[in-house]
């Protein structure tokens, strides 16, 4: 998206309806729809490993281990294939008229200008032959019914036509989230929100669990046990309030929105650029504790080599004057 920005620059409202309808715009929807639910997904299913193995510890014996392991790799596969999935059937062709929300034309042909929906296709077309039943057509009649006002110096018209695609409904390409009852694929976004919410209910309550079990096998334990469930008891607070702060208040944008309470339009870059991704990039954080201490001494050592800067310069300005 920045590379994208810096090379309209200024130019971008011009080109704006070219840019929306273009397959980069769809490859960076599915890029980052598949992103964000492979960390959802990811989560989900290592929260439930954890939550089982402290319900019911496995013993060490080898056939345990190898079963272990294809099961964790088929998870793996059902994470990536389950992420991929849900980032494709909104551009799979077959699926058109659940996720195309309107035609992009060529400005050489003025009949149809900006981005024309099933409706305002169909006034036209009424409109042109005189008389036409009112009924939900798919895009493919439409399109051929649009092909017959033309004469042979516009055909192919497929040429001079493109599809507003569902990543193509903002600038930043992302997944729709802010959908109206309107909407075609008004059900499957909120399929996929509901899917996300029982994902981090899933999350919530397997926590929870380990920190109960956890609490109650170091009772009759030293401190040094107390300390380590202590530390685990933080980072599970953090993991599932970072998941609630993120995501509790854009279904709540969301709801109210489809509810046309609100026309949150205006946010869709916010949060689709800063909320969820910011959530994605913390879970493997707070989730790895090897990953955390490198990120930890990482920013430690930076902070150092900063202050030794700014010293060395403070002193190099005193030492003028």
């Amino acid at each position: 998206v920045a590379i994208v920005d810096s090379y309209y620059k200024n130019s971008y409202c011009s080109q704006q309806r070219e840019w929306l309808v273009t397959q980069q715009c769809i490859v960076l929807g599915v890029l980052s729809t598949t992103g964000t639910h492979i960390s959802i997904f990811s989560m989900t299913i290592l929260s439930l490993i954890r939550g089982f193995s402290v319900l019911k510890p496995l013993n060490d014996s080898s056939h345990l281990k190898t079963y272990r392991v294809m099961m964790l790799v088929l998870k793996k596969c059902f994470v990536v294939f389950g992420s991929i999935t849900l980032a494709v059937i909104p551009v799979v062709n077959t699926f058109e008229d659940f996720f195309v929300n309107g035609m992009h034309y060529d400005p050489k042909i003025k009949l149809f200008i900006g981005f024309p929906d099933k409706n305002k296709h169909m006034d036209i077309i009424e409109a042109y032959h005189g008389r036409m039943r009112k009924k939900n057509l798919s895009w493919q009649v439409l399109n051929t019914m649009v092909d017959t006002m033309f004469s042979q110096q516009y055909h192919p018209l497929d040429e001079y036509r493109k599809k507003l695609h569902f990543y193509g409904n903002d600038g930043v390409c992302m997944f729709k989230f802010f959908v109206k009852m309107s909407d075609p694929q008004n059900y499957f976004v909120w399929g996929v929100l509901a899917l996300n919410v029982m994902s981090f209910a899933i999350i919530a309550v397997s926590y929870i669990v380990i920190t109960l079990v956890s609490k109650w096998s170091t009772e009759n334990l030293g401190d040094r046990f107390k300390k380590r469930h202590r530390k685990t008891q933080r980072k599970i607070t953090l993991l599932i309030a970072t998941n609630l702060i993120c995501w509790v208040p854009f279904i709540v944008v969301c709801v109210l929105h489809t509810a046309e309470v609100v026309d949150a339009t205006i946010w869709y870059s916010f949060f689709s650029m800063i909320i969820l991704p910011i959530n994605s990039v913390i879970n493997p954080f707070l989730y790895d504790e090897f990953l955390s201490k490198k990120v930890l001494s990482a920013l430690t050592l930076l902070t150092a080599v900063c202050n030794r800067s700014t010293r060395q310069r403070v002193d190099l300005g005193l030492e003028l004057q």
